[in-house]
């Protein structure tokens, strides 16, 4: 990654602040019934532990933690993983969340990850895309 890449990925993190949790929460608020219920199904399935990445404000993390799965959630902005913890605890819930970047998450376990590739859009090139599909398929 050049130095310019970087320090245009750093600004694009730092500036994914509380405006835009905001704005993110009152675009999304909740996860579409079908893909909860898509989701839902395959991890009753397997009965595995569930690691979602960019889990944002939670909208498919609190739903599933509310019915029981086993799910830790992943997000490289504070922000959104702090309304996420405010939307749980609200619920009297609290799922493990980790503040990171993707391609630096080298050594979680993935059990089953919830993602729909989504994170790719994020990755800092050809390397970035390239070690956070490593870990995936680790």
């Amino acid at each position: 990654m050049t130095a310019t890449n970087k320090l245009l990925f750093e600004f694009m993190i730092d500036t994914y602040k509380s405006l835009c949790t905001e704005f993110y929460d009152l675009d999304k608020p909740l996860a579409p019934d079908d893909a909860l219920e898509y989701y839902l199904n395959q991890i009753q399935l397997s009965s595995q532990p569930v690691l979602e990445p960019m889990c944002g404000t939670g909208r498919f993390l609190i739903p599933l933690f509310e019915k029981g799965i086993d799910i830790d959630g992943i997000d490289a902005s504070e922000h959104m993983l702090e309304k996420c913890r405010i939307k749980a605890g609200e619920k009297n819930l609290h799922p493990k969340l980790y503040l990171q970047k993707l391609e630096d998450m080298s050594g979680k376990s993935l059990w089953i990850s919830l993602s729909s590739f989504r994170f790719f859009r994020t990755a800092h090139g050809k390397s970035g895309r390239a070690k956070i599909f490593k870990e995936y398929v680790r």
